[in-house]
Formats: C-alpha cells, sequence, structure tokens
C-alpha cells in the first residue's frame, strides 16, 4: 500500500489516465468480462457504498496459479489504477473500493494543462528529493515520460551538481537551488 498526500491529487488526473489505459491495454488486467458486467460492478460500489473483492461471486478458470484473479478482481483494481475507484479503507489486507469521486477530498482533476501537472510533479520530486539525476525524478511518481523531464529541467533554475556516491564514484544530477542552504542545516 501507498499513500499519495492529498495536496498532490490536483496533478494526479494524468497519473490515472496515464496507468488506466496502461492497465486497459495489459493482458493480465483484462478481466474477460464484458462493459455491461464492469458497469455492474461500479453501479453496485455506487449504490452500496465501499465493497471489497469478496462483495462479488466471479471465478478464476484455469490452473490455480499464486497470482490468478478472478475477473472482478481485475476489472476493480483496473478501475482503481483509473481512479475511477478508490481504496475506502482496509480490513487487514482486504481492500473496499470505493468511488474516487468519493474519496479523493475536492476530486483528483484540477484541469489544469497536463503540462502544468507534470510540472507539479517534477517539483514536488525536486522538494522531496534535494537532488536527482533526470531518471530519478521521472521515476518519483512514475506519471511522466523522459521527454517531460527534460522539457522541465531546461525550463527551471535547478543547479548542475557532481554527487559522489558511498562507494567513491561520483555522478552528474541537478539540485535544487537551495541545495547549499539544506545542506547547511542538515544534522
Amino acid at each position: 500500500a501507498s499513500l499519495i498526500p492529498a495536496e498532490v491529487l490536483p496533478d494526479w488526473a494524468r497519473r490515472f489516465r496515464v496507468l488506466g489505459e496502461k492497465t486497459a491495454r495489459s493482458d493480465w488486467y483484462r478481466s474477460g468480462l464484458g462493459q455491461a458486467e464492469i458497469q455492474a460492478i461500479r453501479d453496485r460500489i455506487e449504490a452500496e457504498g465501499p465493497l471489497s473483492t469478496h462483495a462479488f461471486d466471479t471465478k478464476h478458470e484455469g490452473p490455480k496459479e499464486m497470482w490468478a484473479r478472478p475477473p472482478h478482481k481485475k476489472a476493480l483494481d483496473q478501475m482503481w489504477y483509473a481512479g475511477e475507484l478508490a481504496t475506502a479503507h482496509r480490513e487487514k489486507f482486504v481492500k473496499f473500493y470505493d468511488l474516487g469521486a468519493r474519496v479523493f477530498p475536492g476530486g483528483c482533476d484540477s484541469g489544469k494543462p497536463e503540462r502544468d501537472q507534470t510540472d507539479a510533479l517534477h517539483a514536488r520530486a525536486m522538494h522531496h528529493l534535494g537532488f536527482g539525476t533526470p531518471s530519478e525524478l521521472m521515476k518519483f511518481w512514475g506519471a511522466t515520460s523522459p521527454a517531460e523531464v527534460k522539457d522541465w529541467l531546461g525550463r527551471t533554475d535547478l543547479r548542475p551538481v557532481e554527487i559522489e556516491a558511498a562507494d567513491g564514484r561520483s555522478y552528474a544530477a541537478v539540485a535544487a537551488p537551495d541545495i547549499a542552504e539544506r545542506l547547511a542545516e542538515a544534522p
């Protein structure tokens, strides 16, 4: 499980769209359910409130494998990745899904252009990291592409730095403009 700070949600709509499209194309998440059956799952959650996978009764067909999932679970997970559903709560390890609109405070689509959303995510990543490579910035949220990171870096006042690792090797990175002050304040 992971927690995404609520203040990030306005810039997260793009991430939901990207993950929703990716999982919709994935053979793993293809549930075998028709659109009407998937809509029935959504409708039930809308009417009854948060439901776990145990509230649905489709069966996995084929060999019993460790990661095999019944069709309704794959459909729930795909809708979760797309942001249509969200984790309302857990009971032990069991997720209870509810409509994203009921779980996310104020919703997650700010209506901002995608470039502004990716810029905000990159800036937040840099704030948390203090320094990093373009790849590390991209992977922090897993929500942007190499081209978007490169574009953002070209429009910022980040400082080029050389980072020395514990083993003595060094590599090029970028750092927040206030990196010297941050390092001076570090314990």
